[in-house]
């Protein structure tokens, strides 16, 4: 990171450091504590933070506390039990919450980064494929909506 970093303030690149599974977060903390925001963010990944039920915190407390770190994201849901990729609305997410949070932090980009991943359903034809990106974009939409309201009611 002392190399890194350094190198990419040299060049306007900023570093994204994930949340991970089983839950990385006092670590993060660590290396925001080591290095400015103007170097190194998260890159926060909901499913992750999500995941599971036996760390302590949660990783919507984390994404609160941290929330000036935040340079990208990862959206998807899962049942709590593991990293699953689920589209959104369709797992234990607090998606509310999250909208809630997101206008309060240093993100400032699109509500474009979907991890959502077909692969466990086992379709693969054309026509489910379809299917699953217009579900995709409606659940993006959906989502961009709660954040905009969210915003302009004050987070």
């Amino acid at each position: 990171m002392d190399v890194l970093c350094p190198y990419g303030k040299q060049h306007g690149v900023r570093l994204a450091l994930e949340n991970c599974l089983p839950g990385n977060f006092e670590t993060l903390e660590k290396y925001f504590g080591l290095y400015g925001a103007d170097v190194m963010g998260m890159c926060y990944d909901c499913g992750h933070g999500n995941a599971r039920v036996d760390w302590p915190g949660n990783g919507l407390d984390w994404l609160q506390k941290l929330r000036e770190r935040v340079v990208d994201m990862h959206l998807h849901d899962n049942d709590r039990s593991e990293d699953e990729h689920r589209m959104l609305f369709e797992g234990a997410m607090d998606w509310a919450r999250l909208a809630r949070i997101i206008p309060t932090t240093s993100y400032r980009k699109p509500v474009v980064p979907l991890e959502v991943s077909l692969d466990k359903s086992g379709e693969t034809s054309e026509g489910a494929q379809r299917a699953f990106l217009r579900r995709a974009a409606e659940a993006g939409r959906k989502f961009a909506a709660m954040i905009e309201a969210a915003g302009a009611a004050g987070g």
